[in-house]
This record gives C-alpha cells, structure tokens and sequence, in this order.
C-alpha cells in the first residue's frame, strides 16, 4: 500500500485489528506445537479448523449449517478424541503442543470467520470495502515481538539457516497468507478453511524430502 499503509491499517477497523492478533495467535500457535509434537499430528489437529469455523460462522455470521458439514464436523470431533485418547493414555510428552495447535485450529477458524465478517458488512457497498491484508502485518508484528521475548538467542549459526529463515519469512508465509486473507473476499470462510487441508498432504511430504 506505499504511502497509504496508516490509512489502510484505520479501514480495517477494530475487527481487522482483532482478526490480525487472532492470526498472529494463530500462527505462533503453530510454531510452538511443531516443536512439541510430531508434525502429522500436528497438521491432522489443524486441519479441524472447518469445524470451528462452521461453528464460529453459526454464532457470528448467523449462517445455518448444512447436514453435510455436521456430518464432516461429526467425524473431525472422533478423530479429535481418539488422538487425545492415545495421548493422555501414552502419557505422551507432547500434550502441551497437542493442546497449542488445537487452541490454533480454533484461532484460525476464528481468522476466516472474522475476514468473512467485514466483507458481508461491505457486500452492498464494495467499493467501500476494505483491504484486510493488514492484518498480515499485524500477525507478523505481534509475532515478532513475542518470539523475541522468548527466542533463547537471536544468533542465526549458518548459511543454511538463513536460506531458510528467508525462503519461509520472505516468500511462503507471505505470499499463502496474503492470499488466504484475499480469499475470504470471493468465496465463504469454510471453503477457504478447507483448502488449508492440502497441509496434510503436502506438509508431511516435505518433511520427509527435507529429512
């Protein structure tokens, strides 16, 4: 937005502010359960997010819910207890980062439904409508700040590193979330959920490739 940034950041509203701290949760979240938990769990826990969303939508955008989504969300919620099942029963140490990208499959249902919000509110006046990718530079702003705090240090020990600090903070994160924050505009908040399931399939691949 060049110049216009501040003006932006005003359009946006104290709804953009809310979805862009939600996204920065959501993301950090994320991170932290990647950590503590294996990835394909992880990922399989995330992509509940069509669930909470179809719920937010309910309570917030006052949409009915299709049988075919209560069906879905029936079988998500079994899958949600018989991964929380072995890992309570395992005794697993992985419970905080089970519990940490759950709280974030939650928080990014949350995201959708938020955008989802402020484009009804403009559907009769498009024009007016505003630009939600700040809320990108909120999320990475209230992210930044927090993985200082916590970081141990903030030394990057090599080249490698750097290539992939940059590959991931520069180009991916980016570029997908300021395209899943456009998305919104265009069609509802659970289609764009669904679309971030192809995390299942991709994400374990790479890791694996990178491994």
């Amino acid at each position: 937005h060049g110049y216009q940034s501040i003006k932006q950041m005003k359009k946006i509203g104290k709804i953009g502010i809310f979805a862009g701290l939600v996204w920065g949760a959501t993301n950090l979240l994320i991170s932290i359960s990647f950590q503590q938990a294996s990835i394909a769990t992880a990922l399989v826990i995330l992509s509940a997010n069509p669930l909470f969303c179809a719920i937010f939508r309910l309570f917030i955008l006052k949409e009915q819910l299709r049988w075919r989504m209560i069906l879905a969300g029936s079988v998500i919620i079994g899958v949600l207890i018989l991964i929380f099942y072995d890992v309570f029963a395992n005794k697993s140490s992985g419970i905080f980062g089970i519990l940490c990208v759950l709280a974030a499959s939650i928080c990014q249902g949350l995201y959708f439904t938020l955008l989802k919000l402020v484009s009804d509110k403009h559907i009769d006046d498009p024009e007016n409508e505003p630009d939600m990718l700040p809320c990108n530079f909120i999320a990475g702003f209230s992210i930044a700040i927090v993985s200082v705090c916590l970081a141990d240090n903030l030394v990057v020990s090599n080249g490698y590193d750097w290539i992939i600090l940059i590959a991931d903070g520069v180009f991916a994160l980016p570029i997908s979330y300021s395209l899943l924050t456009l998305a919104t505009t265009f069609v509802s908040a659970t289609e764009v959920s669904l679309m971030t399931l192809l995390e299942i399939l991709v994400g374990p691949l790479l890791v694996y490739a990178a491994g």
